[in-house]
């Protein structure tokens, strides 16, 4: 037994270690990408890469004296069970299979092209998203009052949101608490402050319930409910916030999010309001708002340069006394016990418009003070509340957020066909940002990343096999995982997304592992007997047939929990799992038979090569 142990594990060593070998290499690629995808990612793989070493390492040097522990004294019993009978009719099977492609090999490259085609075909009409979207047992409504309403009125509002989401959340789950906070003008302090962008003429409310964990499938009823409800509530806009995006530091990222650009503010404030009422009648969008305001009602001291001129005042007379008698005008700082203070001066504020114009202002020319409304007139107006700029040209973002139920790609192009139908006019341009911004990015470092680890697979089985055609023979299995991919996410009704490319990344190691296993014994029954090429690849096929299946089965087993999204937060793994389970099965089904076909076709041209150069 010993003997036996021995030669077996010295006949698989070397295949485990260039498969355990493939499936490391490929996490390597990711040190080398950025943001929220190496936030993610980096310590996930580590785990795997360790979790790989360490296997290898039980593998090598811990089962086969532990099977010798075991199985010393009854190795011989007769262990055939159901599997087994099950496995040997799935030989069968297999044996018909490999041999009708053996015989009939460019028939079986062009059945695996056209697979490949369609894979590609339905990959470019998939669902595309930046992040899964999905339950979590908290529920944080951001609540905007309209520009000018107090800090009171916006209290009062949030504190209906919230009531509205408390009453909803106690019909479908064990509310565990719920909290709210106000925010606005600077100088009322009497209220929590939780707000950004411009505080001193708006204001926001934060509602934020949570529930029993237990209940978190219960998020996508509580919000629509919520939702209609809220909606009869007049004056505020609502922003629904994913909180695993603002845990993942993604909080101002807007799921929609278009910059249109140009010149002339009101042209954009036109176009802005124009195709916000045309994008919020698309399927899917929520919670659509702007980025500026028309602002609250104000007015614009103009100077009459001619008569300021003729008293001697000139702009920046007028600038500073209206700044001394708003803001006021910082004169100094004033320093006490290690803490410093700002002394600045400012007379009695303006109440109204005729105060403003009665304000003092000393001409030179007179030698005495003057009203102001001697050289300026007042102009009524709404201002902004803040002025964008993209690639410094003024712009105006139309943001929200989307249904979970819609892709983000499946909106954008609806938007872009609005677009179409609608065009800018000419000066005005618009272009996407927000997540799909972060998506483009992501998934074309994600795609270099997998390109980078296919090369990095290629170079270490090179090495493994002392050959530059056989790692190009293996490589063949990695393009059949995309169809497994593509049906998968298509049939769990998910997206492309970027959890989604990691469990590509993911196959892509193991496909190539269960390729190497297969070829590599093919190459020692070459070695060892007299056998014809076909006759190697059958024999070489059931024997390695077992342990595929079995490393094939044992993922998409371990993977069906997190596929199933039974635990909150399982949503942001289910798209991987999904794309392991789909990429792994449809790669390994035609492995088995498209690497021995490719192998034998190369194994035809390097016999006829080596004719044709004698």
């Amino acid at each position: 037994l010993k003997r036996s142990i021995i030669k077996g594990a010295n006949e698989v060593i070397p295949a485990i270690v260039a498969s355990t070998l493939t499936t490391i290499i490929v996490f390597v690629p990711i040190i080398f990408i950025q943001g929220l995808a190496r936030e993610l990612f980096l310590d996930f793989a580590l785990v795997i890469v360790l979790g790989l070493i360490a296997s290898l390492f039980v593998a090598t040097f811990v089962v086969p004296p532990a099977f010798l522990f075991f199985y010393k004294n009854n190795y011989k019993i007769n262990h055939i069970n159901f599997t087994d009978k099950v496995l040997e009719y799935v030989k069968k099977v297999y044996t018909i299979l490999l041999i009708f492609a053996l015989k009939n090999r460019v028939l079986t490259l062009m059945f695996a092209f056209v697979i490949f085609v369609f894979s590609i075909f339905l990959l470019i009409k998939t669902k595309k998203d930046f992040l899964p979207s999905g339950e979590f047992p908290v529920i944080n409504i951001q609540v905007y009052n309209s520009v000018g309403g107090t800090l009171y009125d916006t209290y009062d509002k949030g504190l209906k949101v919230l009531n509205i989401v408390y009453d909803v959340a106690r019909k479908y789950a064990n509310v565990l608490g719920a909290t709210m906070s106000a925010g606005g003008d600077s100088e009322a302090i009497s209220f929590i402050v939780s707000i950004s962008g411009a505080s001193t003429i708006s204001s926001i409310c934060e509602t934020r319930v949570k529930f029993d964990s237990k209940d978190f499938n219960k998020y996508p009823l509580i919000i629509r409910e919520a939702r209609e409800k809220i909606s009869n509530i007049p004056g505020i806009n609502i922003n629904v916030v994913d909180t695993f995006r603002s845990l993942a530091g993604l909080g101002g990222t807007k799921q929609i999010d278009i910059v249109i650009s140009g010149e002339d503010i009101d042209t954009l404030w036109y176009l802005a309001n124009k195709y916000k009422e045309k994008f919020s009648k698309i399927p899917g969008v929520l919670d659509l708002d702007l980025s500026w305001k028309k602002g609250v009602p104000e007015f614009k001291i103009e100077v009459d340069r001619r008569r300021a001129a003729f008293y001697g005042i000139n702009t920046i007379d007028v600038t500073n006394l209206l700044q001394i008698s708003t803001t006021g005008s910082l004169a100094g700082k004033y320093k006490e016990k290690g803490y410093e203070y700002d002394v600045r001066v400012r007379i009695s504020k303006p109440k109204n418009e005729q105060e403003m114009l009665d304000l003092p202002i000393f001409s030179p020319v007179l030698g005495k003070n003057i009203p102001l409304r001697e050289i300026t007139f007042v102009k009524p107006d709404y201002g902004p509340v803040i002025i964008e700029r993209d690639e410094r040209v003024r712009c105006i973002r139309i943001y929200g957020n989307k249904d979970p139920k819609f892709s983000l790609s499946q909106i954008l192009e609806k938007i872009k066909k609005v677009f179409d139908e609608d065009p800018l006019p000419a000066g005005y341009i618009y272009k996407f940002k927000g997540e799909e911004e972060q998506r483009r990015d992501t998934f074309t470092a994600f795609i270099l990343i997998i390109i980078l680890g296919i090369f990095l697979i290629y170079t270490v089985l090179a090495i493994q096999f002392n050959s530059l055609i056989q790692p190009f023979i293996l490589m063949f299995s990695i393009p059949f995982e995309i169809i497994g991919v593509v049906i998968a996410i298509n049939l769990f009704g998910s997206s492309l997304n970027l959890m989604s490319l990691m469990g590509i990344l993911m196959v892509t190691g193991i496909v190539v592992s269960n390729a190497v296993l297969l070829i590599d014994y093919a190459n020692k029954l070459r070695e060892e007997s007299d056998m014809n090429v076909m006759e190697v690849l059958v024999r070489a096929g059931n024997i390695r047939l077992k342990p595929i299946l079995m490393t094939t089965l044992a993922t998409v087993f371990a993977m069906i929990p997190l596929a199933l999204g039974l635990r909150e937060g399982g949503y942001l793994l289910k798209p991987l799992a999904i794309a392991v389970i789909g990429g792994l099965t449809s790669s390994t089904l035609l492995t088995l038979i498209v690497v021995p076909v490719v192998y034998s076709i190369v194994d035809d041209l390097q016999r006829k090569l080596k004719v044709f150069k004698r």
